[in-house]
């Protein structure tokens, strides 16, 4: 059996004497419901947003080294890899009390079991996300389980262009050189300059398997950074 692993901002868990003993396992993210109790009605109005709640993934380890507060600078936030998911990350905070259990030393060094905790931001992002180019309309797909919430950046010129994600319009009004839509942001701008203004329509997000792009105006471009994503 393959050693078990992680990768935490590109560093491998055993460069840093940290060996898994056991990987959290895939999580469903729970989806973010209100329940309001409505009098003379049973059971209760759901308000639902189709947003999703983080969830922690929890690592049993071992740590080999003469002092345990050497992994702090190692356990820091940014994007983690399980070696049970290797075709993708999570965004997450790590939150985790170094005391771990003494077992036993080995010269200098001592043993220690201990838990990781990764506060996990809903899915896991594929590793697989180069930007797409078009000149002219066609087809994206998406390989992963759940859709995806893209930055797509327009390249143009016009008092307005009508932009379409399968056939859902979007508007970009007096477009000058460039304008990026990014959906996971909820954010248009130009450079860093907010261009909110600008576009009139929904974020457009990526569906499962084909999305259809396509456009009517002065497009020279279109260079999309899908952010795929799987649900678990």
């Amino acid at each position: 059996m393959e050693e078990d692993f992680f990768i935490l901002n590109g560093e491998y868990s055993f460069d840093n004497n940290i060996y898994v003993q056991q990987l959290p396992p895939l999580i469903i993210p729970e989806r973010r419901v209100e329940e309001i109790e409505v009098l003379e009605r049973d059971g209760c109005l759901n308000i639902d947003e189709g947003t999703y709640k983080p969830f922690t993934k929890t690592c049993v380890v071992y740590y080999n080294g003469k002092y345990l507060d050497k992994i702090a600078n190692f356990l820091q936030d940014g994007d983690v890899i399980f070696s049970n998911s290797l075709d993708r990350y999570y965004k997450c905070k790590v939150y985790t009390q170094i005391e771990g259990t003494y077992l036993f030393a080995d010269g200098e060094d001592k043993w220690y079991s201990l838990e990781i905790y990764f506060r996990c931001q809903p899915f896991g992002y594929d590793l697989q996300n180069e930007e797409i180019t078009l000149t002219t309309p066609g087809i994206i797909f998406n390989p992963c389980s759940f859709y995806s919430k893209p930055k797509i950046t327009i390249y143009g010129s016009g008092e307005s262009i009508l932009f379409y994600v399968n056939g859902n319009e979007i508007q970009i009004k007096n477009i000058d050189k460039y304008i990026t839509i990014d959906s996971t942001l909820r954010e248009t701008k130009k450079g860093t300059t907010p261009a909110n203004d600008k576009k009139i329509g929904d974020y457009p997000k990526l569906e499962v398997g084909d999305n259809t792009i396509s456009w009517d105006g002065t497009v020279t471009k279109v260079i999309i950074q899908p952010n795929w994503r799987h649900k678990i």
